[in-house]
């Protein structure tokens, strides 16, 4: 079994937002995003699976962009 990582990981308002792709012997495995920071806790950070589309990368991305603009509210 061949595993291979890929991440990508930005910042918004001080909260991180990891983009994990893997891939098992050349398929593509798990395809999501993490979103923690001060204001989401790492332990029951969010997660948000997508699909192999641009489309849908950017629609989880605007979740994640969305999750920490509401946690960080006030």
């Amino acid at each position: 079994m061949d595993m291979d990582f890929n991440n990508v990981v930005v910042k918004h308002k001080d909260h991180t937002i990891s983009i994990a792709q893997h891939k098992k012997d050349g398929k593509t495995h798990t395809q999501e995003i993490m979103v923690w920071g001060p204001k989401i806790d790492f332990t029951e950070g969010e997660i948000i699976r997508f699909g192999s589309n641009g489309p849908w990368l950017v629609e989880a991305l605007q979740e994640a962009i969305a999750i920490i603009d509401k946690a960080t509210e006030e």
